[in-house]
């Protein structure tokens, strides 16, 4: 529930994996915001278009936005020319969380991948950042952005 309605209705898998609004997907989950710009019917994420998942929601053509892309749902990959760089490594069990600082969004992102993953990242290297999905949820980039710990 969002201001006395509700957001969603489904399983707890589908809601995660499927949020209906930018509101449901912080929500119920860590989201790295990144500023896109609407572009017709898609946006551009680290060199890639992709398709909105909540459209109706995006406004019109060049309006200022956010791709809401959870940790998991992006990819790194080594390249001394890459836009990212390595700040830090955080293990979390059986994941580790890879932080970089992306030149691109000038922001602080958060990736998570299996730890046997990201024993190849060491902090200070360049890396290529890559959407894992052809679409994505936009929020618009007013709103406040919701404070995660990245240790």
């Amino acid at each position: 529930m969002h201001d006395g309605r509700i957001e969603q209705l489904d399983t707890p898998e589908a809601i995660y994996r499927r949020p209906a609004t930018a509101f449901v997907s912080e929500f119920v989950g860590v989201t790295n915001r990144i500023p896109v710009v609407l572009d017709g019917n898609r946006i551009r994420v680290f060199g890639r278009y992709l398709g909105i998942d909540n459209l109706a929601a995006a406004g019109s053509n060049g309006t200022s936005l956010e791709a809401l892309i959870r940790p998991a749902n992006s990819a790194l990959s080594h390249d001394s020319a890459g836009r990212a760089l390595v700040t830090s490594l955080v293990l979390r069990g059986a994941i580790t969380s890879v932080n970089v600082r992306s030149e691109e969004s000038d922001q602080a992102l958060r990736i998570d991948m299996p730890a046997h993953d990201a024993m190849s990242f060491t902090v200070g290297h360049r890396m290529v950042i890559a959407p894992r999905r052809d679409t994505t949820l936009v929020g618009n980039s007013n709103t406040a952005l919701q404070e995660e710990d990245a240790a």
